[in-house]
Formats: C-alpha cells, structure tokens, sequence
C-alpha cells in the first residue's frame, strides 16, 4: 500500500510596511492559501518461476491494484507479464567449443498507471478579488478517467562465444500504450482550463543491438570495445473525441512548421506547409518561374532519428586505464527555426550566396491540357522572393540531419592497493575526463541534439520539443577531474 499526502501553503502579500525589514509579517494585506493532495493505491503480487535444467526458464507474474484518483468502476486494474526462456547452449555445449552461452527469449508484459490526484471533479480554488471567496479551479473534472495501460511484446538472442571475449545482445520489441493519460486545453466554454483526459494510442517498435568484444585481454593490458545500435518507429494510432493532432505546447514556433503529433504518423512528427508537387513529388512552378506554395499544413518531418548508435573503447594498461565514448545518430528532421528567424532579419548566411541570383527552379509547369513541361524561366532571388515565397514553405527549414560526437574521453590512473591498503581502502584512483570534444555532422545551425523547451514541452505521450531549434544553446563543452575512494 501507498499513501501520499501533500500539504502547501503559501503566503503572500504587497508592500513592506518597514522598507528595511524583509520578513513576511512585515507585509501589508497578507494573504494565506492553502492547498492538499491525497492519493492512495493498493496493490497485490504474484511471482511465479518454473526452471527445467536450467535450460528452460518460464516466468509468471500478477499485479492488481486499485487507486484511489480513479472512479469507482475503473479503480482496480489488472496488469500481467509472461517470460520464456530457453537456454539452447546446454544441448550444444560438445557440438559446438566456441559457443559458450546461447539464449533464445520471449516476453510480453503489461503496466498499468493511474491518474494524478484529484482530477475527477473541478476544485475550489480561494478568490482574493473583489468580493472574495471561493473559485472553480483550472482543471475541469472528468469522472470518466479509466488507468492508462502499456503493453509490450520483446523477443530476443543473447550469444556469447570464446568464454565472453565476444557477446551479441539483440532484441525486437513491438510497445502499445492506449488510454493515456494527457492533459490538453480545452475550450473556455466549459469554465476551465485544462482537463485530464485518456487520449488514445501511441505505437512503438524497433530492434536493439549490442555487441561487445575484449579483442585483447593480458595480464598488463586490456581492450574492451562496445558498439550498440537501436532504432524506434513510432505511431500515433488514436487521440482523444475527434482530435486528428495533437501540437506541442512549447513547440509552437512558426505558423508555417511546429513540432506536433498527428493521426497515423509518428510521435514526434513537424507539420507545416510545402510546394505543390505532382503526383510524382516534383515542384510545381508558375509562369512567372515561382514554387508555388501549399498553404495547407501536412507531414513533412520526423524529429526521431532512424537509427541511434554508440561506440566505447576501454584501454587498460598496468593501473593506467583510458576510456573514449563515441555516439551519434542517422536521418532526423530537425526544425530550425533560429533560419528562419535570421532569414527575416537578413542574417541568414545563406543570402551571401543567394541574395539577388539569378536561379531557375527545378520544377514542372503546369499546361492547359494538364500535362507538366520543365521550368525554364529564370527569376531573380531578391527581397521580395525570400520574404513572400521561401519563408512561407515550413520544409525549407526542415533539414535532414545526422551526426557524430565525442561525448566522453577519460583517463583514470589507480593508485598501487599498498597504498589504498594504508587508509583500509580497496581502491583509491585519480581521473581526467572531457565531454562533448568535438561534433560531425551535417546540420546548418551547430548543435542537432536540440530540445527547446525540455521533455515537458507537452505533446502527446510526453513528445517534448526534440528536434526543435529556437535559438537553442549548443551543448558545453567541459573537462573534469575526480578522485574515487572505494572501502
């Protein structure tokens, strides 16, 4: 059983009676509000295992429990897990010497997880305004909120061969989450604010991989490299009433492309306005030799990137030991709005180039007769162009990004055990470390791995604003010096 319990009051008030005396009592029209919160949830637990030999592995388990922020007749919620595991090296131990461990896995498990405190029916909040007393509270209530279930299948290999000098982990994983929980706005009609609702579905699945190799293992020097790889696709599959998108709050940046999450595209989608193209994807341009513009905001970005990776090498020689850390990813959309921003104030280095160019627009002219011909028609890229065409287009500022960073280089340095022995310590070590030493990639703007206003940016299922540039600060650049004392 858990039991929580909040209690705030605060205290506030408007000019010191005494300019000197900083103090609370020292205030004129003072006022106290106070605030509690009150949650409860009961739980059951069952945990059942069967073992054949060692070789076959079945685990079971049950948890039910009852909350109390849910309703009466959605308070309990039952969520299971199932696990088989079959251990196939013990039948192939004398056929085949370099297998040392071979597993072959399969699970599927749910978790469930109920509502914040108090959102079933609108509170009273204290009114210090003209007459005083008492106010509904932002939140409208919804005595309809059920728990908010995931679901998750994973299956996986775990092989290692010439006794753990080679390892290979790889897992596929199919993840639902449907009656999330959200809390969007709703329309002021209703006499709030906001309104905790079970929004929909949210799909996942991806491939995981990790290998990890000692190519050399003596008695004064070691190397150990580690290299995992993982990609995720995502999808939006339902939202709450008849929403079709779900913008994030705080990724809201332009008119023309916002991060946000749309029915049948990925969590982390960019909606905005694109060219009009032909049925084949090309430009449609006009007479005058201009793109024309869809106005219409559609897909046109995934701010998840197609495949995440990272690379460790571990150095040991006698008590020195040296560690390098590599990471990166491939294909993400990234908004840059800080482009467009500078491209309306003619800060945009790319107006060096372009600014008053003449340029023909590769593109399709659409005929009388409905057939398409190539553009030809020169035009010149001057003021006009770049303010009333090009910042209207929400992909001209999508780009399609990847990179790769030195996140973390260190070098640790053991002291000899007569030494750490001397204080009754198993080990005594100075280190020097570095992070963020350099950055390959390809994005116009610095720093890809942007994130403008945090993971509670808002979205659906938490989306946050990955992937949005607005102005954002590049990651430091910093050293470190440490000393460990290990009892």
């Amino acid at each position: 059983m858990q039991a929580d319990k909040t209690l705030r009051t605060s205290t506030d008030g408007t000019q010191f009676l005494n300019p000197d005396l900083l103090s609370i009592n020292n205030l004129k029209d003072v006022k106290v509000t106070q605030a509690t919160s009150m949650r409860r949830v009961i739980g059951v637990f069952g945990d059942l295992k069967f073992d054949y030999k060692g070789m076959l592995i079945l685990g079971l388990t049950a948890r039910n429990d009852w909350s109390s922020t849910l309703p009466i007749e959605n308070r309990s919620f039952f969520y299971p897990s199932y696990s088989f595991g079959f251990i196939f090296s013990e039948l192939t131990k004398d056929l085949f010497k370099p297998l040392s461990f071979g597993k072959a896995r399969v699970s599927f498990a749910r978790v469930g997880k109920d509502a914040p405190a108090h959102k079933l029916t609108q509170t009273l909040e204290q009114y210090f305004g003209l007459g005083e007393g008492w106010k509904n509270g932002r939140f409208a209530g919804n005595p309809n909120l059920k728990p908010e279930i995931t679901q998750e299948f994973e299956a996986g290999l775990d092989l290692r061969f010439f006794v753990g000098r080679l390892s290979l982990d790889a897992t596929y994983y199919t993840r639902t989450s449907f009656d999330q929980i959200i809390t969007p706005r709703v329309t002021p009609v209703t006499g709030a604010v906001l309104q905790t609702v079970n929004s929909g579905s949210v799909e996942n699945k991806g491939l995981e991989f990790l290998v990890t190799g000692i190519p050399i293992k003596k008695q004064n020097f070691e190397w150990r490299i580690t290299a995992n790889a993982f990609g995720n696709r995502s999808k939006l599959t339902k939202l709450f009433g008849d929403l079709v998108e779900f913008p994030v709050t705080y990724g809201q940046v332009s008119l023309i492309a916002y991060a946000s999450s749309s029915l049948g595209q990925p969590l982390f989608s960019i909606m905005g306005t694109d060219y009009q193209r032909t049925e084949e994807g090309d430009v449609i341009v006009d007479a005058e030799g201009l793109p024309v513009v869809n106005s219409t905001n559609q897909y046109i970005g995934n701010r998840e990137p197609k495949v995440r990776f990272g690379l460790t090498n571990y150095f040991r020689y006698k008590n020195l030991g040296f560690t390098i850390l590599f990471d990166g990813a491939i294909d993400a959309d990234i908004l840059n709005f800080t482009s467009l921003s500078l491209l309306s104030s003619g800060q945009n280095a790319m107006l060096t180039e372009y600014r008053n160019k003449e340029f023909i627009f590769k593109g399709k002219v659409a005929q009388p007769d409905g057939s398409y011909i190539d553009n030809t028609t020169p035009i010149i890229l001057d003021y006009s162009y770049f303010i009333n065409n090009y910042a209207y287009v929400g992909t001209n500022f999508v780009e399609k990004t990847s990179w790769l960073r030195a996140r973390t280089v260190s070098l640790e340095y053991f002291l000899p055990k007569a030494v750490a022995s001397k204080i009754k310590a198993s080990d005594i070590s100075v280190n020097l470390g570095a992070n963020n030493l350099f950055l390959l990639t390809n994005y116009s703007s610095g720093d890809p791995e942007v994130n403008s206003a945090g993971p509670n940016g808002g979205g659906a299922s938490g989306a946050g604003t990955m992937g949005v540039d607005n102005f954002q600060v590049p990651t430091a650049r910093t050293l470190t010096f440490g000393f460990n004392v290990k009892f």
